[in-house]
C-alpha cells in the first residue's frame, strides 16, 4: 500500500479542458492487476495532461482477498485511549479557543403567533444558543458563556436522529430508503468490531449509483447517519453519488483506520477501477457532503500515505466540521499521513476543518474551489496545492507548522508541471510559528497569479519564498507582520494597462462595513445553522403536515400554509427528501427557516410558468422592503417541462443583521434529472430545431435591488 498510495499521491492528475465520453471510457475499461501501479501512459483519462510532459497512470485496485485479510487483522486490534485521543482533542480545542470567531447557531424572529392553525404545539422559549433578530447587535453577538462549548449529549437528544423518517424518492423503486442509520445495518461503533462492511452496506443498499453501474443518478439519494461512537475501518468507506454522510453535531463520532488499513482514503468519493476509468467522472461528481466527524489515521503505517478523505468531486459538494488526526511531524518526521487528498475535480466548498499533524494537512488540486475556516496544527506542510484554475482560501489558520502553503512546481520554473496553478487568492490568513508561510516559484511568462490580502504573520521566518531562485520575496520576522495586499502575476492598472509584478505591494480594495467583522476587517462568515439544540415543538416536518413530495401531487397550497405557519411561530420547516411539485408561486416569508434532507427538490411546472414574455416567480423569499431572518439550506430549486417564464427564486428580504438572511448548500438545476421532462431523451442535442417543450427557466435567482443575503456554497 505504501508504494501504491505514494505513486498516486505523488502523481496527481489535473483536469482536461474537455470532458470525455463516459460510455466510451467504460467500454475501454481494463482493470489493472491487484496493486499494480505500473507506469501506463494515460491518453483517455478525464485529466488534462502536462503540457511539457507525459502523464502516467499509477492507479491500482485492491482485491477482495486483501480487504478481507485487512478486516481479520483489524478484528485483533483494539484502539487504546491514547490511540483515540493522545491530546489531539485538546489541540483542536486550543485552536478553537484561540482563533475561532463564534456566532450563534441560528437567528429567529419573535413569534407573532403561539398557535398555527392547529398544526403544531406552542413554541417553547428558545434555547440560549438562539438569538432573536431585532437589530444588528443581537444577531452578531456571541452565545452566552455557558453556551460557548456545546456539551456532549446522547444521540437520542438530537432531533434529526429521532424524528420519524419520511424521506422518499418518487422515481426510485418502491421501498427505496433515503435515511440510513449505520447501526441498523450492523455497525457497532464500539471501537472493537470492524465496521467497514456494515457502513458500506448502509451506503450501497437499494441499487444505488456505484460500482460502475452508471456514473450518476438523480433518483437514489441517501442520508447516512452515524450515531456517536468509535467506528473502526480496515478499508475505504465509499461514498456513493448524491449522498450526505452526517452525524450528531453535539457528539462527533470517530472513524479510525486500523493498522491493517488497505486503501487511500478512510472516506473516498471515487474508486479507481482500471487503467482508464473510475466509478464517476470527477467533473460530474455532484451532490456530496460529509459533516460532523473525527477521522483518525494515526494507527496506519507511517509510510502508507493514508488520508482521511479522498475528495474528488465537483459542484454541490462540501466538507464541514471535521477533525483530522494524523501523526505529528515532530513525533515521526517520516510520516506520510494526510487529512485530505484531492487530485482533480470541478469545484466545491470546504469549511470548518481542523487538521492536527500529518506530512500534509491537505494535498489538493481542482478546477475551482472555495475554502473558508481551515485550521492546521503541527503538520510538516499545512496545505500543498498541485494545480488549479482558480481557488479562494479565506480565514486559514496555520499554527506550529514547518511550511504553511506549498505551490508545487506549478508557477513556472524548472519544476513546472506544465499545468500548475492558475490563480490563488489567500485572504484573512493567520500564520503563527511557521518557518515558511508560502513556498512557490515565480516566472514572468507563465506564473501563477498569487494574491495575499488582509493577513497576519506572527513569528514567521519567511512569508513568501521563490524556491526556483532560492530568493525571499516577502520577509517575515519576530512578532507580527501584517500584509494588506501583496502578490505576483499580471496586474491591470486603473487606466487599463497590464504588467507583470514579480512580488509587490498592491492597492487594497475597500471592504464595505456590511461585509466584515472584527478589528482587522476580516470577511464575515457564517456556517449553515445546525439547529443542534432544538426541541420537537420547534420542528415542522413538511410531509407530516400534508406535503406529498411524490413528484406528481401539487404541493403549492400545502407548502404556502406550512411556510407561513412556521414563520409566524418561529418554528423550522424540515423538508424530507422528495420532489415537491408547485404550479404557482410559493411564498417563503420573512421569519422562515428551512432545512432539507439530501437536497429535496421544489419543482415548478405548468402553464403559469410557460410564457417567456410573462415571467412568474416560482419561490418568492420575503416581500419587497421586508427586513428580518430567512435561513434556507440543503435544497434544490428546479423546473419540469416547458417553463420558459419561470423565475426559480426571487430574493427580496434584507438582513436585519449580518448573516440573518441566507442560503447554504442550495442549488438551482434546470433539466438533466428524472422527472423534469428535460433529459437528453426528451431534448436531444443537435436535432436542428428547438422544441418549445425544452425551453425552461427564465431566470434562476433574482436578487431584487433592496435585498441582501449571505450565500454559501450556492
Amino acid at each position: 500500500m505504501a508504494h501504491a498510495n505514494s505513486a498516486i499521491v505523488q502523481n496527481p492528475r489535473p483536469n482536461r479542458l474537455e470532458v470525455l465520453n463516459s460510455t466510451e471510457l467504460r467500454k475501454a475499461q481494463k482493470a489493472p492487476p491487484p496493486l499494480d501501479y505500473r507506469n501506463v501512459t494515460a491518453k483517455t483519462l478525464q485529466a488534462r495532461g502536462s503540457e511539457n510532459g507525459t502523464s502516467k497512470d499509477f492507479r491500482y485496485s485492491v482485491p477482495d482477498e486483501l480487504i478481507q485479510a485487512a478486516r481479520l487483522l483489524s478484528e485483533n486490534w483494539k484502539p487504546s485511549s491514547k490511540d483515540l485521543d493522545g491530546g489531539y482533542a485538546a489541540d483542536v480545542q486550543h485552536l478553537k479557543d484561540t482563533f475561532l470567531y463564534k456566532n450563534n447557531d441560528t437567528n429567529m424572529m419573535p413569534p407573532m403567533l403561539q398557535y398555527g392553525s392547529g398544526l403544531i404545539e406552542p413554541i417553547h422559549e428558545p434555547p440560549s444558543a438562539f438569538r432573536y433578530s431585532e437589530n444588528e447587535t443581537d444577531v452578531t453577538e456571541n452565545v452566552d458563556a455557558k453556551d460557548k462549548e456545546l456539551h456532549k449529549r446522547a444521540s437520542s437528544d438530537w432531533w434529526m436522529a429521532t424524528i420519524s423518517q419520511r424521506g422518499s424518492s418518487p422515481f426510485a423503486p418502491a421501498g427505496y430508503q433515503v435515511w440510513r442509520d449505520v447501526k441498523e445495518f450492523g455497525a457497532k461503533g464500539d471501537g472493537v468490531a470492524d465496521d467497514t462492511d456494515a457502513i458500506n452496506k448502509a451506503i450501497s443498499s437499494g441499487g444505488r449509483c456505484g460500482r460502475g453501474k452508471y456514473t450518476r443518478s438523480t433518483i437514489y439519494p441517501a442520508t447516512i447517519y452515524f450515531p456517536p461512537g468509535t467506528y473502526k475501518v480496515s478499508s475505504s468507506i465509499i461514498q456513493y453519488y448524491n449522498t450526505e454522510i452526517i452525524s450528531n453535531p453535539l457528539d462527533l463520532p470517530t472513524i479510525i483506520a486500523a493498522p491493517s488499513f488497505v486503501s487511500l482514503g478512510v472516506i473516498t468519493s471515487n474508486v479507481y477501477t482500471g487503467e482508464t476509468s473510475e466509478w464517476y467522472l470527477n467533473q460530474n461528481n455532484f451532490l456530496r457532503s460529509v459533516r460532523n466527524f473525527i477521522i483518525d489515521v494515526r494507527p496506519t503505517p507511517a509510510d502508507a500515505q493514508a488520508c482521511g478523505i479522498h475528495w474528488q468531486v465537483a459542484q454541490g459538494t462540501s466538507l464541514e466540521n471535521i477533525h483530522f488526526y494524523m501523526t505529528k511531524f515532530k513525533d515521526d518526521p517520516k510520516t506520510t499521513q494526510q487529512g485530505i487528498y484531492m487530485e482533480n475535480g470541478s469545484g466545491g466548498f470546504l469549511s470548518d476543518l481542523w487538521f492536527v499533524g500529518g506530512k500534509f494537512g491537505a494535498y489538493m488540486g481542482n478546477q475551482q474551489f472555495t475554502a473558508s475556516g481551515l485550521y492546521f496544527e503541527e503538520a510538516e506542510t499545512a496545505i500543498q496545492i498541485h494545480w488549479d484554475w482558480g481557488w479562494t482560501m479565506q480565514n486559514i489558520v496555520i499554527n506550529n507548522c514547518k511550511t504553511g502553503l506549498t505551490i508545487v512546481g506549478g508557477a513556472g520554473g524548472p519544476m513546472s508541471t506544465g499545468q500548475g496553478i492558475g490563480s490563488l487568492h489567500l485572504t484573512d490568513l493567520r500564520f503563527h510559528y511557521v518557518q515558511v508561510a508560502v513556498s512557490t516559484s515565480v516566472m514572468a511568462d507563465n506564473s501563477t497569479a498569487l494574491l495575499l490580502s488582509n493577513s497576519g504573520f506572527y513569528n514567521v521566518d519567511t512569508i513568501v519564498e521563490d524556491t526556483s531562485k532560492k530568493q525571499v520575496l516577502l520577509k517575515g520576522g519576530k512578532g507580527t507582520v501584517n500584509v494588506d495586499t501583496w502578490g505576483f502575476g499580471r496586474v491591470t492598472s486603473a487606466n487599463g494597462t497590464t504588467a507583470f509584478h514579480n512580488g509587490a505591494n498592491l492597492d487594497s480594495p475597500v471592504r464595505n462595513e456590511s461585509l466584515v467583522t472584527g478589528g482587522r476587517k476580516q470577511f464575515f462568515t457564517r456556517r449553515r445553522p445546525k439547529y443542534d439544540d432544538l426541541g420537537f415543538s420547534q420542528i415542522l416536518d413538511a410531509k407530516a403536515y400534508g406535503a406529498q413530495g411524490d413528484g406528481k401531487t401539487d404541493d403549492t397550497a400545502v407548502l404556502n400554509h406550512l411556510f407561513s405557519a412556521a414563520a409566524n411561530m418561529s418554528a423550522i420547516i424540515y423538508v424530507p427528501f422528495g420532489v415537491y411539485i408547485i404550479s404557482d408561486t410559493v411564498e417563503i416569508p420573512v421569519g422562515a427557516r428551512v432545512i432539507g434532507q439530501a437536497w429535496p427538490q421544489i419543482m415548478a411546472t405548468g402553464s403559469k410558468f410557460a410564457d417567456a414574455l410573462k415571467p412568474r416567480v416560482a419561490v418568492r423569499v420575503g416581500l419587497s422592503g421586508q427586513v428580518g431572518v430567512v435561513e434556507i439550506q440543503n435544497m434544490i430549486m428546479t423546473v419540469k417541462g416547458a417553463t420558459a417564464g419561470a423565475i426559480m427564486m426571487e430574493w427580496n428580504v434584507h438582513k436585519s443583521g449580518q448573516g440573518s438572511a441566507g442560503l447554504w448548500d442550495t442549488h438551482f438545476r434546470v433539466g438533466g434529472a428524472a422527472g423534469t421532462d428535460l433529459t437528453v431523451k426528451d431534448c436531444p442535442k443537435l436535432s436542428g430545431k428547438v422544441s418549445p417543450n425544452c425551453v425552461a427557466a427564465s431566470l434562476m435567482l433574482h436578487l431584487t435591488p433592496d435585498s441582501s443575503g449571505y450565500f454559501e456554497n450556492v
